[in-house]
Parts: C-alpha cells; sequence; structure tokens
C-alpha cells in the first residue's frame, strides 16, 4: 500500500511538472533555427498549413507569451481532423496543471511571428517519413529543423533524477526494503510450520506471490478509483492516462524492489532449520546487516534533505527581504531573446546590444550581473562573488565603501571602479591584476583604449540586490560582501557584450514601455521574444522555491522515519536472537550498557565513522571553497561543492544520535516487557 500511495502522489508531482514545461501528446518535436533569411510570416504560415493537410497531420509552433513568459501560445495548423489535439481549438489545451496557461490558436494568427522556433507534430500519421518531409519544407524557407530529443521522458527524467523527488524516491526504496524485510524474518515461525507440511520454497514463494497479487490488484482498483475522483475534480481527468504510464512506471520499479527484497528474505527464512524456526528463531545476523545497511542510507538521504532544507531556508529568508526590493523597482523588466537564432555572428544580435548601449548611455538600463571571481582567474582564484554595475545601478542601490560614502554615479568618468570587500583585501594586487586584464579583454572587443583600474576598499558586510541576476542558480536576490565592478556607462563593453549580459538576464530595462517601443522594430520583434517584469518573475521563483521548501521538509521527515523504523526492527531483531542471554545477565544485575555492549558497539563505531566522513567532505569543500574553483569546472558542480553551509557534522551527529536513541529505547522497553513476562511465568 506504502508503494500504491507514493507512486500515485509522485506521478502527480512529475506529470504537474511536466506539464509545466513541455506539450504532451506530440509524436515528435524539432527545433527550427540557424539563418537570418527567414521568410515573411504569411507565406511560412501558409505553406506549414498545406503540409498540414498534404500530410494528415497537425503542425504545432510554440511561442512565448510577451507579457509574462509563464504563459504561451500554442499556434495549430490542422491536417488531421481526427486527432485528439484538433479539438484543441475549440476547447482548449487540456493542460493536467491547472497553473499551466496555454493558449491555442490557429496557425494563421502566426503572421508577422518569426518562423524559428520548437515546432510539434500531432497525429497518427507521424512517421520517418513524414518527419523527413517537413524537414525538407523547413530547408525551403532556408532554415534547419532538427529532431529535438523526446522531451517528455527527458524531461521526466530530469525532474525525477536531479533534487528532492529521487530524495524521496530513496527515503521511500528504504521503508519498503525494511518493511518486506522485516516483516518475512519476523514470520519464520509461520514459514517454519508450512515447511513442516512439506511445502518448499517455490511453494512457499508461490503462496506469499498469491497473497501479495490478491491484496495489491484491490489496493490499486481502489486507489485508481480514488485517484480518478480526485483528478477529475482538479482537472477534469486530462491527461489521465499519460499520468497512469508515469504512475505505473514508478509502482513496477517499487514493487520489483519490494519482490527482491522479499525473495532475499525468505532465503534467509529457508536458512534456519525448520525446529528452531519453528520454536521463533530467526536469521537475526544476515537480517541485522542488511537493515543496517538500510539504516545507513536513509540517514546519507536524511543528511542529503536536511542540508539542501537548510540552504533552502536561508535563500527563502533572503529572497522575503528582496522583495521589497522587487517592489520598490516598479516596472523594471528584463527581456529574453529567441534561443533559436544564431548569436555572436547574427546581425540582429549586435543591433540589440547597440540599442541597450544608447539605454546604459541614457540611463534607462541597468546592469547588474553576478559571477564568481574565478570567472576573471584563468586559474585558481580566491573564493568570493562578483556584482558588476553601471551607473543607473549606483543611481538606485545604495554602495558604500569602507568610510561609509556612498558611492555615487559619476557620468564623465573613463575608468573602472572596483570595491574589494576587506576580507579579500589580502590578495588585492591578484585582484587588481586579474581585473585589469578583464577590462582590457573587453575594451579590445569594443575597440576602444583599456580603462584604469582603481582598487577601493568596500564597506564590510554589505548586502546589494542584484535584482534577480543568477537567481536560477543562486537563489537569493542578495549578495553579501561581494566585490563591485563599476563600469562607466556604454565605454566598456562591446554591442555583443551588452547582448550576451542582457540573454543572462544582467540587464535590466527602467520601464517597459522602453523595449515595448523598441520591438515595434521588425528586427528586435524577430529577436526579442519575452519581456517579464522582474517582480513577476521573483514572485513566481518564491512560490516555486517555497513549495520545494515545504516538499524537501516532507522528505526529511519520511527519511528520518524510515532511519527509527530500520532502528527499532534491528534492534527488535538483536533482542529476539539474544533473548535468553539478556535475560540471565539481567538476572546478574549486569548494567544496559554492558548488557548490550556489543550492539552499541557496533553503533558507536558507524556512527563515529559517519560523522567523520561528513566532517572530513565537509572540511574538503570548505577548502575548496576558499581556495577557489578551476575555471574549467562546470557552474553546477562548483556550485554543487560551494554550498557548504558548515552545519553538515553536527546534522550528521543529530540524524545518528536520534537512530541510536531509537535503538536504546526500544531495547529498554523490550528488557522490561520481558522481565515482566518472565515474573508472571516464575
Amino acid at each position: 500500500m506504502l508503494a500504491i500511495t507514493f507512486s500515485a502522489v509522485m506521478a502527480f508531482s512529475l506529470v504537474n511538472r511536466i506539464d509545466g514545461d513541455i506539450i504532451i501528446g506530440a509524436k515528435e518535436v524539432l527545433r527550427v533555427a540557424d539563418t537570418e533569411n527567414a521568410p515573411p510570416g504569411a507565406s511560412a504560415t501558409e505553406r506549414l498549413e498545406k503540409f498540414a493537410r498534404d500530410s494528415s497531420i497537425n503542425v504545432g509552433r510554440m511561442a512565448l507569451d510577451l507579457g509574462d513568459l509563464r504563459k504561451r501560445v500554442l499556434y495549430l495548423a490542422v491536417g488531421d481532423p481526427g486527432d485528439d489535439s484538433a479539438d484543441w481549438l475549440r476547447d482548449g489545451y487540456p493542460a493536467f496543471n491547472t497553473d499551466t496557461d496555454i493558449s491555442v490558436l490557429p496557425m494563421a494568427a502566426t503572421t508577422g511571428l518569426d518562423s524559428r522556433g520548437y515546432y510539434f507534430l500531432f497525429g497518427d500519421h507521424v512517421d520517418a517519413g513524414v518527419i523527413e518531409s517537413f524537414q525538407e519544407e523547413i530547408r525551403s524557407f532556408g532554415l534547419t529543423a532538427t529532431v529535438a530529443p523526446p522531451l517528455t521522458m527527458m524531461t521526466a527524467y530530469a525532474i525525477f533524477v536531479y533534487g528532492a523527488p529521487l530524495q524521496c524516491f530513496l527515503a521511500v526504496c528504504g521503508a519498503i526494503i525494511c518493511l518486506v524485510m522485516l516483516g518475512v524474518v519476523f514470520g519464520c515461525k509461520s514459514y517454519g510450520i508450512h515447511r513442516l507440511q512439506g511445502r518448499g520454497f517455490a511453494g512457499v514463494l508461490g503462496r506469499d506471490l498469491k497473497i501479495i497479487a490478491a491484496f495489491g490488484i484491490s489496493s490499486l482498483s481502489v486507489s485508481m478509483l480514488a485517484a480518478a475522483g480526485a483528478l477529475f475534480a482538479y482537472n477534469r481527468l486530462h491527461r489521465f492516462d499519460f499520468y497512469l504510464l508515469i504512475w505505473f512506471g514508478i509502482l513496477g520499479l517499487l514493487v520489483s524492489l519490494a519482490l527482491v527484497a522479499h525473495l532475499l528474505a525468505l532465503l534467509l527464512a529457508f536458512r534456519v532449520n525448520i525446529p528452531s524456526a519453528i520454536k521463533g528463531e530467526v536469521p537475526a545476523k544476515q537480517a541485522i546487516v542488511g537493515i543496517f545497511g538500510v539504516r545507513i542510507l536513509s540517514a546519507g538521504v536524511a543528511l542529503a534533505i536536511a542540508s539542501a532544507l537548510l540552504v533552502t531556508w536561508q535563500v527563502l529568508d533572503g529572497k522575503q527581504e528582496g522583495q521589497e526590493k522587487f517592489r520598490a523597482a516598479g516596472d523594471a523588466v528584463r527581456i529574453s531573446f529567441n534561443g533559436t537564432l544564431e548569436q555572436e555572428g547574427n546581425r540582429q544580435f549586435r543591433e540589440v546590444g547597440a540599442w541597450i548601449r544608447q539605454a546604459d548611455r541614457a540611463g534607462q538600463a541597468i546592469v547588474s550581473h553576478r559571477g564568481m571571481l574565478a570567472d576573471f582567474f584563468p586559474e585558481h582564484a580566491p573564493y568570493g562573488e562578483v556584482l558588476t554595475v553601471n551607473d543607473a545601478y549606483l543611481a538606485r542601490q545604495e554602495v558604500r565603501t569602507q568610510s561609509g560614502d556612498r558611492v555615487l554615479r559619476d557620468s564623465g568618468a573613463n575608468h573602472v571602479r572596483v570595491l574589494v570587500p576587506p576580507a579579500l583585501m589580502r590578495d588585492e594586487e591578484r585582484i587588481a591584476r586579474a581585473m585589469s586584464n578583464w577590462v582590457t579583454t573587453q575594451s579590445r572587443r569594443n575597440g576602444v583604449p583599456s580603462s584604469p583600474v582603481e582598487i577601493s576598499v568596500a564597506l564590510a558586510g554589505q548586502r546589494l540586490f542584484t535584482y534577480g541576476s543568477g537567481a536560477a542558480e543562486v537563489g537569493n536576490p542578495l549578495i553579501s560582501d561581494p566585490i563591485v565592478v563599476i563600469v562607466p556607462a556604454a565605454r566598456i563593453f562591446s554591442d555583443i557584450g551588452y547582448a550576451a549580459y542582457a540573454s543572462q538576464a544582467s540587464i535590466i530595462f527602467t520601464e517597459s514601455d522602453l523595449v515595448e517601443n523598441a520591438r515595434r522594430n521588425g528586427a528586435f520583434r524577430t529577436y526579442i521574444n519575452g519581456v517579464e517584469p522582474i517582480a513577476l518573475r521573483a514572485a513566481y521563483e518564491h512560490r516555486d522555491m517555497s513549495v520545494s521548501f515545504w516538499f524537501m521538509l516532507i522528505n526529511l521527515v519520511i527519511a528520518v522515519a524510515v532511519m527509527m523504523v530500520s532502528a527499532i526492527g534491528m534492534s527488535h531483531l538483536y533482542f529476539q536472537k539474544n533473548a535468553q542471554r539478556i535475560f540471565a545477565q539481567n538476572l546478574f544485575g549486569w548494567s544496559a550498557v554492558r548488557v548490550h555492549s556489543r550492539l552499541l558497539t557496533a553503533e558507536v563505531i558507524a556512527t563515529l565513522l559517519f560523522v567523520a566522513y561528513v566532517a572530513f567532505d565537509t572540511l574538503e569543500r570548505w577548502q575548496f571553497r576558499e581556495q577557489g574553483a578551476p575555471r574549467m569546472m562546470a557552474p553546477s558542480v562548483a556550485q554543487e561543492i560551494m554550498s557548504v553551509t558548515g552545519w553538515e557534522p553536527a546534522l550528521a551527529a543529530t540524524l545518528v544520535c536520534a537512530g541510536l536513541c531509537g535503538s536504546l529505547g526500544v531495547l529498554g522497553v523490550l528488557g522490561r516487557r520481558a522481565g515482566r513476562n518472565a515474573a508472571a511465568r516464575m
């Protein structure tokens, strides 16, 4: 029942996430990109509609809503009226996730929309020949079409493997292994009776499987009815078939794991001879080793969840503090680019960069780029974060020097000012050299003489607002004790540099009208496919992280529960195996520590090894953080390593001590119960 319930809930969570990212039901997805010679929207639209009719398929073109990047529009050309997707034009997109906002419009409504982007092919007639014909049709536009990965399965895999879902899955796997093994091992007496009656291993296993199958089928039937009723109320059973596919996939994994655990535990039960099994003897040694392994696994999972929970709590606290800053930003927006277009070699990319340069010169564009100090060094760098800003940023946010004076904008300055926090002043020469090399590189790309670099000491402990730059990777919109690089307006960066910063969400426009007016230019309308208020994006991110926080909290409860169940089960097995010895030693007045010395010794050794490993790993990561990450290291890996909080050893010690206390408590309860039973018999 645990496997059925968990898989149903996990499937709901995964499909909810998947439906928020992709279109479910497409037979194939193609990415159309790579040219500046796209035809006008009208001719492309007519030809795509004709292709859909001739091929008897439905062709969808996805686009973002300019006002809210969480909303999307699917333009549909219908050539197969019998396919379910054809009904979307009339009934709307059947979203599983009720928060998903996808409008479905006829392909004819794409007039003026660039042809590049993601296309979805629907219908039973979609095959290799149709896909090849579609690619030929796209090539006739002067574009290229490449088959994208199977987004549904790839997205499901990515959502499941990275983060909280996998941690929760591992915790439940541990619970299933532990409960199944304990159930079989404690049933040794019943199995002994069946063996005495002449049943062999295959007969006993077959009997168990029949009982499990009968219970499983009835439980699954009830659960499916309950799920169908709940989903009907939630989304009118949209995508119920896909939900069942994911549900049964996860359930199949858990059932397979449970069957393997049952088989191994049954093999252990058959190692006990029949007379001993009938008397209640269990294969305690092997079972204890297996359950102890589950306990170590659950402790590791619980530690990972607790560490992530602590980091998430810190980020949420920073986000809460940053909400006032976002509200004060008013109508400030950032733009997103069409990812299917070429960038650095594209003339439009340069034109967008030149437009951003003009906005910077006029004080209408804020540069706020959050990065790591390692990005400025060719090799190992001191650990620290860098916030690159311009004069428009200084006009709206307070940046102070060590003396407490506010740094003011200087429109006539031609030098780059670098404020270094006191903690990093020991590396002043290295930082100054790295910043000078960076400025020289940027100036060379812009074709202007290099600007001098001036080093100052920043106020210690100041927290600066990043406008959400780097929020997807870091989460916290506030940055503590960064190196602040102040660049003069429209002087250092090239046009491509400005556009590249905008593509990294590091350019904020003070007024949305500025962007809307620019998008009336045909070239900009092609390239800029999204305009999003930064306050709206921050609200979405805060909501998503709050949900993630509670999900991780539930995962932590599950992992700790599995750890405690394994500790209780292991102690129960140990006591049952050594009941006579423990009773005799209690009669002779032995203390509880002396009676259970072997178990406690193993517990203490395992605890010390686990805490020592965590402490060593934390120290290593902390040293790595102080020394800096190699420049070639993947950002995700570096971020994972450097997210150390220093509390990991304390969390590990707390978790394993909780398990140890659980073991001692069970031993104490069982000892008192055995003593009362013995006294009653006497």
